[in-house]
């Protein structure tokens, strides 16, 4: 991934480029996709990390997870969300299988302008999880004021569930 960001300041114009690569990882293919989601049949409850300046910006877990909870009942139809615990379907197979996944980890730095922010959504089956396989990855990288923090947590958090559902759908419901 790359991503070119650039600042105005004072007549001078800073460039900056980030670029992720995660060596040794296979590209995330339609196939590879399809073994995560095409057996699952529920979904573990949402998990939610907040890593940084997030909290101290009155930003909370409980928050964010109600907000993606509403998001996943408005784009995943039928299925719903189940208080399970993943860390017991480790030992049964069959039941990771048919569980999938979807978790949000929140970065910020700083508490004032620029908030520096990194917001993850992955989406995949438990079994996926426990297996080491690559999950289905969303990522919005950028710098925002303080005051948008909240806002744009929530229009990154809609995108990913958006594009989750859709890649969901279209996988397992593909003639």
């Amino acid at each position: 991934m790359r991503v070119m960001m650039k600042m105005w300041t004072g007549g001078l114009v800073v460039a900056f480029l980030v670029s992720v690569a995660t060596p040794g990882r296979a590209q995330v293919t339609p196939t590879r996709l399809y073994n995560c989601f095409s057996p699952v049949e529920q979904f573990a409850d949402i998990q939610i990390t907040l890593v940084g300046t997030a909290e101290k910006m009155e930003i909370t877990k409980a928050e964010i997870l109600d907000f993606a909870r509403k998001e996943f009942d408005e784009r995943f139809g039928t299925l719903r969300l189940e208080n399970l615990d993943v860390a017991a379907l480790e030992g049964n197979k069959e039941e990771a299988k048919k569980t999938g996944l979807l978790q949000f980890t929140i970065w910020t730095i700083n508490e004032k302008y620029p908030v520096v922010f990194l917001i993850e959504g992955r989406a995949g089956s438990a079994q996926c999880l426990f297996e080491g396989r690559e999950f289905y990855k969303i990522s919005h990288l950028g710098y925002i004021p303080e005051v948008e923090v909240r806002n744009t947590s929530k229009d990154a958090i809609r995108d990913v569930i958006d594009k989750v559902a859709k890649k969901f759908h279209d996988l397992r419901f593909a003639p």
